[in-house]
């Protein structure tokens, strides 16, 4: 008698999602079949370290240049995928015991995967057209970061905190856990990418290009780096406003605004 009501509210769509959340294999897979079914001939990639606007670009893109397909992602390197999938997988089992739920797979741990392997059976990056990649100050960067990952990394739940604590001790905790846990410790570094070293271990790595070979023009707020393999795109986050619409137009070679 139950079986009809059950039936009607078991929607298809909740049980993917559901399995998709937690559990790695079904989340790559599912995922690989709609990237499939998606992709275009015409690739960009939204390539950055965390926590430095890269979402809002990918937005951006994805509005205006229905051409391209664009993805979004932090690591190509095999050893920093690997690493970081073994991270998540870890704090998901630890976390999901003490009540704290996020997904066991994130889509730009999959995507770059997807990627990685791409290039890997093609022996090329003729797909992959265009690269924009960003920097952001440091410090503002890790704070962002530490906030971000808080559930993931410590298990701290901000809001449930809240409901049970006054303002002070979440604030006194947040910072301990910032100071001792985050910097001292190495956490910033260990769990996450490391502002200072990201272009070294993924963008030279990956596609030969190092920006530190010459000066960023401060003044401009971005630079286009080029060579056999890639064209690259990168913007300083706080520059961003400023002059997304220039480099943009001057890199794709077509208007774009942000």
């Amino acid at each position: 008698m139950m079986l009809k009501p059950f039936l009607r509210k078991l929607k298809i769509g909740n049980v993917i999602s559901y399995l998709k959340h937690h559990y790695p294999l079904i989340a790559k897979y599912h995922t690989y079949l709609e990237l499939n079914r998606n992709i275009k001939d015409r690739c960009i990639l939204v390539y950055t370290m965390g926590k430095v606007g890269s979402s809002t670009i990918v937005k951006s893109l994805d509005n205006q240049l229905h051409e391209y397909f664009v993805f979004h992602i932090h690591w190509l390197a095999v050893k920093n995928l690997t690493q970081d999938q073994n991270f998540y997988k870890t704090f998901y089992q630890r976390n999901r015991k003490q009540g704290v739920y996020h997904k066991i797979l994130p889509a730009y741990l999959i995507e770059g995967r997807y990627i990685n392997e791409r290039i890997n059976r093609s022996c090329n990056y003729k797909n992959i057209e265009k690269i924009f990649t960003l920097t952001r100050e440091p410090l503002a960067r890790n704070i962002s970061s530490f906030f971000e990952n808080l559930k993931i990394f410590f298990g701290y739940d901000i809001d449930k905190n809240l409901r049970i604590k006054d303002e002070d001790t979440v604030v006194d905790e947040l910072i301990t856990l910032f100071c001792d846990e985050f910097i001292i410790n190495n956490t910033v570094n260990f769990l996450d990418a490391d502002p200072l070293t990201w272009f070294d271990i993924e963008l030279k790595e990956v596609f030969n290009l190092d920006v530190f070979n010459s000066e960023f023009p401060k003044e401009k707020g971005y630079k286009i780096y080029s060579n056999e393999v890639a064209s690259v795109l990168l913007i300083r986050l706080e520059d961003l406003n400023e002059c997304f619409s220039e480099a943009s137009e001057i890199f794709l070679e077509k208007n774009c605004h942000f």
